[in-house]
C-alpha cells in the first residue's frame, strides 16, 4: 500500500471518508508514516450500527446454505489477496513476514471451518416433550441482531476474522470496532478484510468498519454500546480496558465475550524433554516480539533442572532472531520498565546486556531468571519480548504458582509421563492447557477463551456461533400429532 493512502470507513458498502479526525499510520521499525487513515465521529458511529440495524432485517433470513456459499467465496478472497494483506500487517504493525503468513493461513481455516458449520446442527432448534397432552413445543435457534465487535492490533486478520464469523453465520450483522486505545494501530489490515468481504458478495451492512483517533474512543465506545441496536459486543484486549468496556455493557444490560490479556505460564517438571522445552519456551515468548494474549510469561521450572534448562534455551536462541520489532516505541518502554523493575530486585539478565535491550522500537529477545514476587513482572503482562524464569520445589508449588496468577488463558505442561501432565493439566485454572507444546495455540475446531481476569465466553467453531444465539419458545396447544 503507498505511503500516501487515506484509509477510509466502510458503511453500507461504501467507503466513508470525512473532512478531519484522520490519524497517521506509522511503521514503528522504521519510524515512518505509512499510511493516513479516516477517524468516525460518533454520528458516523452510530450510522455504522443503524447500517446493520436495516441489514440484519433481511440477512436474518438468508438461508444457511447461502451464507456457507459466501463464506466458501470469503476463504478464496482471503487467500488470493494474500500479497496484498502480508503487506498490509507487516506495514502495520511491524511484525516479520513468517507471522504475518501464519495469520493468513490461519484466517482461511477459520473461515472455512465457518463455512462447514453454517449447515451443521449448531444452528438447529429442538421439539422436547411436554407435559400437556395435544401439544408441540419448537425451542429455536434465533440471532441476537447487532453485534459490535471490538478487535485489537496484534493479529489484525486472524482476530478481525475471527470477531464476525460467529456472528455472521449465527445470522448477526457486526460492526467491527479496531480497539479502544489501538485504532490507529491496523487499520489498513482491517480495512482489507471488509473489501474481501465485500468482494466475496457479502450484502451491504451486514459487516462495516469504522475506527477512530485515540482521543475519541471513550465516547464512540459509550454511544455505541448504549445503542438499542447493539444487542450483544466482543471484546479481545487488555483487561484493563476490557474492564472499562464490560461495566460499560452490564450499565446498558448488553452481555459481551471477553478475551482479555494473560500471564501464560509453561511448567517444566523435572522429567521433561528439556530441549523440546526450551524450543516451546522460545517460540512461546518470543512469536511477535511476545505481543499475544497466549505468550509464554513465565517459565515455571522444578529447581532440579533449572542449569539445564537454560543451557537449552541458550542453544534455541542462537537460532533465533536476537531482536524483535515491537508495535510502537512506548510499547516497547513499558516493557523495559518491567525488566528494570525486575533487575533492581534481584533478577538476573540471561541474554545480552541491559544497554543493548532496546532501540527504540527494537527489543533484545530478554529472558530473566530469580523472578520473584516482589518484582512486577512476576504479576503484569509485559506484552514484550520478555520472559521469566521462575524455579520451583516441586510439581504442587508449580501448580501453586502459576494458579496465583490474576489470569488464566492458556497454559503448558512439560512432562515425559502424559499421565502425570494431565492431572496437572486439569489442576490448572486456565482456558486452554497445552501437553508438550508451546502456550501459543489456536486453531479453527476448537474454543479459545480465558477464565478469571483472561475474560469470559469463547470464540471459535461451534462454540463461538451458540454465543451469537439466543432460544425462542413456541408452544402449540390443542394440536393432535
Amino acid at each position: 500500500m503507498a505511503t500516501e493512502q487515506r484509509i477510509p470507513l466502510i458503511i453500507d458498502g461504501k467507503d466513508v471518508t470525512l473532512s478531519d479526525r484522520d490519524f497517521p499510520v506509522v511503521n514503528a521499525a522504521k519510524n515512518v508514516t505509512v499510511a493516513t487513515a479516516q477517524g468516525a465521529s460518533v454520528e458516523v458511529a452510530i450510522q455504522a450500527v443503524e447500517s446493520a440495524q436495516r441489514a440484519f432485517i433481511t440477512w436474518a433470513g438468508v438461508k444457511p446454505q447461502e451464507r456457507r456459499r459466501l463464506l466458501q467465496n470469503l476463504g478464496q478472497v482471503v487467500q488470493s489477496w494474500e500479497t496484498k494483506f502480508l503487506e498490509a500487517m507487516m506495514l502495520d504493525t511491524s511484525c516479520a513476514e513468517p507471522y504475518a503468513k501464519h495469520n493468513l493461513r490461519e484466517s482461511v481455516e477459520f473461515i472455512r471451518e465457518a463455512a462447514a458449520l453454517t449447515t451443521s446442527q449448531v444452528l438447529e432448534g429442538s421439539i422436547p416433550s411436554t407435559v400437556e397432552d395435544n401439544s408441540l413445543a419448537l425451542v429455536l435457534n434465533e440471532p441476537l441482531g447487532v453485534i459490535l465487535s471490538i478487535v485489537p492490533w496484534n493479529a489484525p486478520l486472524i482476530l478481525g476474522v475471527r470477531a464476525f464469523l460467529g456472528p455472521v453465520v449465527a445470522g448477526n450483522t457486526v460492526v467491527i470496532k479496531a480497539c479502544c486505545f489501538g485504532s490507529e494501530l491496523s487499520p489498513q489490515t482491517h480495512y482489507l478484510m471488509v473489501k474481501a468481504i465485500q468482494e466475496a458478495g457479502f450484502p451491504p451492512g451486514v459487516v462495516n468498519l469504522i475506527q477512530h483517533r485515540p482521543e475519541d474512543a471513550q465516547e464512540i465506545n459509550t454511544t455505541m454500546i448504549a445503542h438499542r441496536a447493539v444487542r450483544k459486543l466482543t471484546f479481545t484486549g487488555s483487561t484493563r480496558v476490557g474492564s472499562i468496556v464490560a461495566a460499560c455493557a452490564a450499565q446498558h444490560l448488553k452481555p459481551a465475550l471477553m478475551e482479555l490479556g494473560g500471564k501464560c505460564p509453561l511448567i517444566i517438571l523435572e522429567d521433561a524433554d528439556l530441549e523440546a522445552a526450551a524450543l516451546a519456551a522460545v517460540i512461546g515468548a518470543f512469536d511477535n516480539a511476545g505481543q499475544v494474549c497466549m505468550s509464554t510469561e513465565r517459565i515455571i521450572v522444578v529447581r532440579s533442572v533449572v542449569d539445564q534448562l537454560l543451557k537449552h534455551i541458550r542453544s534455541v536462541l542462537q537460532n533465533f532472531p536476537a531482536r524483535c520489532d515491537m508495535v510502537t516505541e512506548k510499547a516497547a518502554n513499558r516493557t523495559l520498565a518491567l525488566i528494570d523493575d525486575a533487575l533492581s530486585k534481584g533478577a538476573v539478565l540471561q541474554t545480552g546486556t541491559r544497554a543493548d535491550l532496546l532501540h527504540g522500537a527494537s527489543m533484545a529477545t530478554t529472558v530473566i531468571s530469580n523472578l520473584t514476587p516482589e518484582m512486577d513482572l512476576f504479576t503484569t503482562e509485559s506484552f514484550g519480548a520478555c520472559v521469566g524464569i521462575i524455579e520451583v520445589q516441586d510439581t504442587s508449588a508449580a501448580v501453586e504458582i502459576a494458579n496465583s496468577s490474576f489470569y488464566g488463558l492458556s497454559a503448558s505442561v512439560f512432562s515425559k509421563d502424559l499421565s502425570r501432565a494431565i492431572a496437572v493439566g486439569k489442576m490448572l485454572q486456565s482456558g486452554a492447557v497445552h501437553i508438550n507444546s508451546m502456550t501459543l495455540h489456536d486453531e479453527a475446531t476448537l474454543p479459545h477463551g480465558g477464565v478469571k481476569d483472561s475474560g469470559y465466553g469463547r470464540f471459535g467453531s461451534r462454540w463461538g456461533i451458540s454465543e451469537f444465539l439466543q432460544t425462542k419458545t413456541i408452544l402449540v396447544h390443542g394440536i393432535k400429532i
